[in-house]
């Protein structure tokens, strides 16, 4: 049987998130761009930390998306 986890609000919340992270890589490689040795500093903690929150509100749309599953 295949249960489908998406409901409605967890499918906005993945699509906002999945864009979020679309426009912060193409911002990402425009810094790469026109200033690559600061590029090269930083990316590695704005990468980091990106990935930190966005597995954070990942976790909380899968719980969010849990809650409101039938038993």
């Amino acid at each position: 049987m295949v249960i489908n986890i998406l409901s409605n609000r967890s499918e906005w919340t993945f699509y906002f998130l999945s864009s979020v992270q679309f426009n912060f890589t193409i911002s990402e490689n425009n810094l790469f761009i026109e200033y690559p040795k600061a590029a090269a500093r930083i990316s590695v903690i704005h990468f980091s930390l990106f990935d930190a929150i966005f597995s954070l509100f990942l976790i909380i749309s899968i719980f969010i998306t849990l809650s409101f599953l039938p038993y």
